[in-house]
């Protein structure tokens, strides 16, 4: 349910250094650890603070807790973190606020990203407009990390199921919907945490219901 939609339109064809979901869509299936385009190793995960082996400048899109905590997440393995959000203050709550007090994240408020530049056929930098003066600028960033929030695709079924004011299933942790026999599995269910363990976990209990209720 993530939206890469949102990085194709700044810029085609560079998906590997356009990034909609920092943690599911590439570190955990260790394409981001090792990508040395944004300067990530196996062995800076788990760092608090940046180090000298990791040069790299990227950018995080947004301003609630995805965004804030990508950030906090990046700043461990990277010189610079650019945090760019459209509006005035962060959405993201004080326990995610206080993650980005580090010397290398530099919050730029009431900005857009215009353009995903190029350099060498990679990613090179971002064309950053403020939303209140009109005022350009470009920065100098080797990734870009898109966190501006998650649509579930769930309106085919949205006149058969039961869905939350967001559009999420609400199934609970049977994964059971209001419709018998029809089970919702992974981050389309209204839950508190969306990570690839967690969606695991539901398809288990999802297809166990199913045998249960063929049987």
């Amino acid at each position: 349910i993530c939206d890469p939609d949102y990085g194709k339109k700044l810029y085609e064809g560079r998906g590997e250094d356009v990034i909609a979901c920092l943690r599911c869509d590439k570190c955990h299936s260790g394409i981001c650890a090792v990508n040395p385009t944004i300067g990530i190793q196996p062995s800076l995960l788990n760092q608090d603070t940046p180090t000298p082996s990791a040069p790299k400048k990227v950018a995080v899109i947004g301003g609630g807790d995805t965004a804030a905590g990508d950030a906090a997440f990046l700043s461990a393995m990277c010189k610079k973190v650019y945090l760019i959000h459209r509006r005035d203050r962060l959405r993201a709550s004080k326990s995610y606020e206080k993650k980005l007090d580090k010397p290398n994240i530099e919050i730029v408020f009431d900005t857009v990203t215009d353009e995903i530049l190029e350099k060498d056929g990679k990613v090179g930098g971002l064309r950053l407009r403020n939303v209140k003066t009109d005022e350009v600028c470009e920065i100098e960033v080797n990734g870009v990390f898109v966190a501006v929030g998650n649509v579930p695709a769930t309106d085919f079924v949205r006149d058969i199921l039961d869905l939350d004011e967001n559009g999420y299933f609400m199934a609970g942790e049977s994964t059971k919907t209001n419709v018998p026999g029809v089970f919702a599995a992974g981050d389309c269910r209204k839950k508190t945490l969306r990570q690839i363990v967690t969606a695991a976990a539901d398809g288990a209990v999802a297809a166990h219901g199913v045998e249960e209720y063929l049987s």
